[in-house]
């Protein structure tokens, strides 16, 4: 596996923004572990880090057009940075918004008292 660096190349770029296929491929090949890493750093577990390096890497597809290396020190990598660092942060807002279930709440009182004819009521009859 060959380690992602700042000198992406130009070939390599362009080559994506013409749809070439092995070019997408080896750009994730460089790239994904790096993108791992961020989420790890940044506390996801494996399955969100999974989600969120999907995000990432549609959000890079759909941005490709737009990198421009013209500036200053802009680099693939610093962009790519950028993208990640967004796509984590959507990831915990998102997950802040969803309510957790707390035990005792009155809907948990209310499934507890609907009645189920699937279990026996007397203890001493089996199902």
């Amino acid at each position: 596996m060959s380690h992602a660096t700042d000198d992406t190349s130009y070939s390599l770029i362009d080559r994506i923004r013409e749809h070439d296929q092995a070019a997408w491929e080896r750009l994730v090949d460089l790239y994904a572990p790096l993108v791992a890493a961020w989420c790890r750093q940044a506390g996801l577990n494996e399955c969100d880090a999974d989600d969120v390096m999907q995000e990432v890497f549609a959000a890079v597809l759909r941005g490709m057009s737009g990198f421009r290396r013209d500036r200053d020190g802009a680099t693939f990598r610093g962009w790519l940075r950028v993208i990640a660092r967004n796509c984590i942060s959507q990831h915990f807002r998102k997950i802040s918004r969803q309510a957790g279930g707390e035990g005792g709440t009155a809907a948990w009182q209310r499934i507890e008292s609907i009645p189920d004819d699937l279990v026996p009521t007397d203890p001493t009859t089996e199902a």
